[in-house]
């Protein structure tokens, strides 16, 4: 009989509720992704919303760009497919809201909690949310209006509660492979890879506004990007470099970018990561969010 080993290469909480999901549809493992992808695209959606409404102060705003985030081409691919990331994504994003509660509720501890549990919890769906942890954290730091050692108690604690969130994990990992993620290592050591990489990155994001249509794209890429450069022309000769100071622009983009990073240095250490357009969608609403 051969030996049961731990499969660790992909964290537990999603085939955990396909299994809850699994008993709820009676065993039929073909109506698991129907009941739950659209169950879990209506929290993405409701959170986007939730953090719009918070930002803009406009339902109106707000609604359209929840509606927006469903039905880009790439909330289409992924939430059609059984992918970790349809949880994946609604977590981080209700942990981004928690945030913005506790950042204009003068700063109440308990959403900064809930925003740490979640992040935490993350972990549990996809081993890229640890990047969350110091973003949560940095995101106290730069965008809260108490006083400086109220913001590095809040920041700490934060950490440290979506890190004892996620610990038991790490442990069992570090236990059976020695590492905190499971993978093996030995990823990609060439340097020019990270150019590729990178490019890879930006062709699948372009890619993704236009349906994944070369003709859409040869058509429309020039003046959207003409359109998008004399808006943000007027935004400067307007307000100046002011006009990126919120941290409603801002602090989405760090989460988006931070995100990206996290990307690349996994593809230089880890033999099982791929770029592909699954990843990449798991920082897309940030980027709207920060267009919100």
């Amino acid at each position: 009989m051969p030996e049961l080993l731990p499969l660790v290469n992909w964290p537990p909480a999603y085939p955990a509720l396909w299994a809850a999901t699994l008993n709820l549809g009676g065993g039929d493992i073909d109506k698991v992704s129907s009941l739950l992808n659209p169950l879990l695209l209506m929290v993405t959606s409701l959170s986007v919303f939730w953090v719009c409404r918070m930002v803009t102060g406009s339902a109106s705003v707000a609604g359209i760009m929840a509606v927006v985030n469903a039905f880009t081409p790439m909330s289409m691919i992924v939430y059609g497919h059984a992918w970790s990331e349809t949880l994946f994504i609604p977590v981080l994003l209700l942990a981004y809201a928690a945030f913005w509660k506790y950042r204009i509720s003068q700063e109440k501890f308990i959403w900064l909690a809930a925003a740490a549990v979640l992040i935490g919890g993350s972990n549990w769906v996809r081993y890229a949310g640890a990047v969350f942890l110091p973003l949560l954290g940095f995101s106290v730091l730069v965008a809260s209006g108490s006083a400086l050692g109220k913001r590095i108690t809040h920041a700490a604690g934060a950490m440290l509660l979506g890190a004892a969130v996620a610990f038991p994990l790490w442990l069992r990992n570090w236990q059976l492979t020695g590492n905190i993620s499971g993978s093996d290592r030995g990823g990609v050591t060439r340097m020019d890879r990270l150019f590729e990489d990178m490019a890879t990155i930006v062709d699948l994001f372009e890619h993704s506004f236009f349906s994944f249509s070369m003709v859409l794209r040869a058509n429309l890429e020039l003046p959207i990007l003409i359109a998008a450069a004399f808006v943000a022309y007027k935004a400067f000769r307007r307000s100046g470099i002011r006009w990126l100071r919120p941290p409603e622009i801002w602090l989405p983009l760090v989460w988006l970018a931070g995100y990206l990073v996290f990307l690349l240095y996994a593809r230089k250490v880890q033999v099982t990561v791929d770029l592909d357009l699954r990843m990449l969608a798991v920082g897309f609403p940030f980027l709207l969010l920060a267009m919100a």
